[in-house]
């Protein structure tokens, strides 16, 4: 409840900052809100310990994914969200991102940046073909939510910004096993609930890189390793791609992949961007 609170006061402290950044921005004409509704599929691997002594379990799937992507961005600040939900083969998932970056010294090649990025997501999986003979069924509801501060340095040149940058990513997992029992005799019985929580806390060193070709081919990559103590060094990458058909609209292609010590998603996405 604490990390909510917090994650609450930080969205509304940055609301207030975006809603004074907006009423500038009316004025000189040099911010835009872009609001893209979006689908495509996303392909799932979830890891969790299956009771029972079986040992650590992977449920793989694929699925449908609906999504909003919303973005203000200005020459020094951008904030935005994305808001997906998706049906796997046997879970539902739903996510959000928030994230803000402020870039100092506009007009000057080298740029000091910082930024700050909140993703929640929360899957949900009851399937008996999923439970582990000889249980009846098993639940596996799974939560994370990750912070990730980052502080960097910008190079803009023209249509070229290429940004550097390090951080600290903190995650809470938590996970609830929960099962109806076993099937004995034709009746079930034994059931039982268990319930996980994981911290895990790393340094994280990446880059983004935006790129405008021709002026209306925007390119959009960021991408950063995550190391921790005990774990392997884990990847995030975000890729979009976006046609630019007027002032006012575009096509947008998205491609993002998450790699976590308990969960691995690829998205992939095509959606409208309507400029504000």
């Amino acid at each position: 409840m604490f990390k909510e609170k917090v994650f609450l006061a930080l969205i509304l402290v940055f609301i207030a900052s975006f809603l004074s950044r907006l009423a500038f921005a009316a004025e000189t004409g040099k911010a835009v809100f872009l609001v893209s509704p979006l689908v495509g599929s996303l392909s799932s691997d979830i890891q969790y310990q299956s009771p029972g002594g079986s040992g650590t379990k992977t449920l793989s799937e694929v699925g449908s994914l609906y999504g909003l992507n919303m973005v203000y961005a200005s020459p020094d600040f951008n904030i935005g969200s994305m808001g997906h939900y998706s049906k796997l083969n046997y879970s539902t998932e739903s996510g959000y991102l928030f994230y803000v970056n402020y870039f100092f010294r506009q007009g000057e090649l080298v740029q000091p940046m910082l930024g700050f990025s909140a993703d929640y997501i929360h899957v949900f999986t009851r399937e008996d073909s999923v439970a582990a003979a000889p249980l009846a069924s098993l639940n596996v509801d799974t939560s994370i939510w990750a912070f990730h501060p980052i502080v960097g340095l910008s190079f803009k040149k023209g249509e070229l910004r290429v940004t550097p940058f390090v951080g600290y990513f903190n995650e809470q997992v938590a996970t609830s096993l929960a099962s109806e029992g076993m099937n004995i005799g034709g009746r079930t019985s034994n059931g039982f609930s268990a319930a996980i929580s994981t911290p895990l806390n790393y340094i994280s060193a990446g880059a983004a890189l935006d790129f405008t070709f021709a002026h209306f081919v925007k390119t959009k990559i960021k991408f950063y390793w995550r190391f921790g103590e005990g774990d392997q060094a884990r990847l995030t990458a975000r890729n979009q791609l976006d046609f630019l058909l007027s002032r006012q609209a575009a096509i947008s292609l998205k491609y993002d992949y998450f790699d976590d010590k308990y969960e691995k998603n690829i998205f992939s996405s095509i959606g409208v961007v309507f400029v504000l």
